[in-house]
């Protein structure tokens, strides 16, 4: 299976939205947030 990198991210990013509304605490949104720009700065 064959899958662009775009594909890949895009894919990540919706479920990282998803994830970031079905959280009710904002503490918990701010260390994911933090958690996703230190991935996207480190292309983990």
């Amino acid at each position: 299976l064959v899958v662009q990198k775009d594909e890949i991210d895009s894919i990540l990013l919706l479920n990282f939205k998803q994830s970031l509304q079905k959280l009710k605490f904002r503490g918990a949104k701010k260390v994911l947030s933090e958690a996703y720009e230190y991935i996207l700065k480190n292309d983990l």
